[in-house]
């Protein structure tokens, strides 16, 4: 393409309609009838080719007027710049893979990741271009954490801040996980076991002691059913009448309020009926089957941890999380198949795919099962 000359700008006569003299790299020369002439450069914003003005003819010469094309190019491509650092900033990408993934996580899974981020992560880095991040910035955020003695939060932060950057990496946000580059950086963490009764004659002390229990109503019965069912403390306190089919004996737990996003079936025996039933005759809510002091809440974990405290039953001894190895323990001991355990224990593999459709898996074992451990721990109880 032939490039415009000085002659060739000055000597360019008006026609009845408007055209163009072009230049290069976008730059041309409007004509307008009236003779006017306008010196315009075509650049591309968000993907649309749009004309901007540089001025008039003679007051801006043809050199001045490729100066002002170069200079224009380059203020837009800076500024488009900056807006791509804001919107991949590690902020942004950390919120987009967070909305991604919750489809997959319990609601008070997403609750706790985010929390996570906005506490130890965002403050420090979040405002950074993800691929501006550096490893060092990263420890950064981990011994601060550190510094709180949290060893096991360090470790899970870095997890999130890995799974972002994994994240980003297919959409060109990064080149490669910097969480890598800080292996053995943190210190140790040795995984917490929950302490847990299993001894048969220490059940059955714990089951009276549960029966004599002062409290309010509420609670009192949240740890009566926990025994029996031995599901994870979120998705009991959460537990909405609505999910109860007492006629066919079974609880339907969503998804959102299990761990793993995976509903469960729980049946349930004879036992915990008749315990339902009375916990209905005190009317406390239409939604929760345990609420909390305001009602629109249900009452929290520490509740029930602390009803252990004033049993008498110290964290090294006891946890909310400990009656479900109390359950594993035994229904092994006494000689029930693995994966029916594994199964009510809601201990899934790995393929998302079968998972979501294995939440009756062997429910009619599972049905008698739950019978015979609410046999057996009553047994226990009236063992004294």
């Amino acid at each position: 393409m032939m490039m415009l000359n000085n002659i060739q700008v000055k000597a360019a006569k008006p026609n009845e309609k408007r055209y163009r003299l072009t230049d290069s790299d976008g730059l041309y020369l409007e004509v307008d009838p009236n003779g006017s002439k306008y010196w315009r450069v075509r650049v591309q914003i968000s993907g649309k080719r749009v004309a901007k003005s540089l001025g008039k003819y003679p007051e801006i010469s043809l050199a001045r007027a490729r100066e002002l094309s170069s200079m224009c190019k380059m203020d837009i491509k800076s500024e488009i710049t900056q807006l791509k650092k804001v919107a991949h900033s590690f902020e942004s990408v950390a919120l987009e893979w967070h909305k991604k993934q919750s489809n997959t996580w319990s609601t008070k899974h997403q609750a706790t990741v985010i929390q996570r981020l906005e506490k130890n992560v965002f403050p420090i880095i979040g405002q950074k271009p993800i691929d501006e991040v550096t490893s060092l910035d990263i420890l950064g955020c981990l011994r601060l954490i550190e510094q709180r003695n949290a060893f096991e939060t360090a470790h899970r932060v870095k997890s999130i801040i890995g799974q972002v950057f994994r994240y980003a990496i297919p959409y060109e946000y990064c080149e490669r996980d910097l969480t890598q580059d800080l292996r053995g950086a943190l210190t140790p963490h040795k995984a917490k076991h929950f302490a847990s009764i299993t001894d048969p004659t220490e059940i059955g002390a714990l089951l009276r002691a549960i029966d004599d229990l002062k409290c309010s109503v509420a609670n009192l019965y949240a740890m009566k059913i926990m025994p029996y069912v031995f599901v994870r403390s979120y998705s009991l306190r959460y537990a909405e009448w609505n999910e109860f089919d007492l006629e066919a004996k079974l609880w339907r737990i969503p998804g959102s309020k299990m761990k793993k996003s995976e509903p469960l079936l729980v049946p349930l025996s004879e036992q915990i009926l008749c315990l339902l039933l009375q916990l209905k005759q005190y009317n406390l809510s239409d939604k929760f089957l345990f609420p909390g002091l305001s009602c629109d809440r249900p009452i929290s974990d520490g509740t029930m941890r602390m009803s252990l405290r004033r049993m008498g039953y110290t964290s090294e001894h006891m946890t909310i999380h400990g009656f479900r190895h109390m359950a594993s323990t035994r229904l092994n001991e006494m000689g029930y198949h693995p994966d029916w355990i594994e199964r009510q224990l809601a201990h899934t593999e790995g393929d998302k795919i079968r998972a979501a459709y294995n939440h009756a898996e062997y429910l009619p074992q599972r049905i008698e099962m739950m019978q015979d451990w609410a046999n057996y721990l009553d047994e226990r109880k009236n063992s004294v």
